[in-house]
């Protein structure tokens, strides 16, 4: 039986407790400020099972509508595509038309369809972007990040450029010496300072190629 957890609990006691916990868990959910690139990068980086809500958990009113029906399917192809698993924390909502229903169950239909492919699977790791702090991520894929705004925008627009990026806290480059290496890109935001330490990391990175 795996052991997952409810990630953003574990973040309001602490960044020591999170770092001390995903040694010992199997996978984690994800919540409204636990989830996004930053989610599924933290998940991917520690080869975790990462389960994304594809709404907010806290959703209000109940009264569902093709629009948000829409949007919560889109999530789920992105979390898919992240080889996370999508789930549904409003499974009580309801709708005025039963067509409204199939937007869902047709995502979860096609993920049925690639069991096969999707077991196991992992996403690449190609380029990253450091962060320093707290990233507020929205329920949105791309994880708006208020309080690191150039890492957002560093994200933006590699993924806007088809190059498939990771978004993880600066200080996992300082606890695993291979952590830079397993990337071709490291971008490193102008909020986030750099240190002794990191920046020998980085000179090492960039003489390695």
């Amino acid at each position: 039986i795996p052991l997952v957890i409810n990630r953003t609990a574990v973040k309001v006691t602490g960044l020591d407790n999170e770092r001390n916990m995903i040694k010992h868990i199997d996978g984690f959910l994800t919540e409204t400020d636990a989830g996004g690139i930053e989610g599924f990068s933290y998940g991917a980086i520690h080869r975790k099972i990462v389960w994304n809500y594809t709404t907010q958990h806290r959703w209000w009113p109940r009264l569902s509508s093709i629009r948000l029906e829409k949007e919560s399917a889109l999530e789920a192809y992105r979390t898919i595509s992240m080889c996370s698993t999508p789930i549904v924390a409003y499974a009580g909502r309801f709708f005025y038309g039963q067509d409204n229903s199939h937007y869902m169950k047709t995502a979860f239909s096609r993920m049925k369809k690639l069991e096969g492919i999707l077991t196991d699977t992992e996403p690449a790791k190609f380029a990253a972007v450091l962060y320093r702090g707290k990233a507020e991520a929205t329920v949105d894929f791309h994880a708006l990040m208020k309080i690191n705004p150039d890492a957002y925008e560093i994200y933006k627009c590699l993924h806007s450029n088809g190059i498939q990026t990771m978004v993880l806290p600066a200080y996992l480059a300082e606890d695993d010496k291979s952590f830079l290496s397993s990337f071709k890109i490291v971008c490193i935001p102008s909020s986030l300072p750099v240190n002794d330490s990191l920046a020998g990391k980085l000179e090492d990175f960039v003489k390695g190629g």
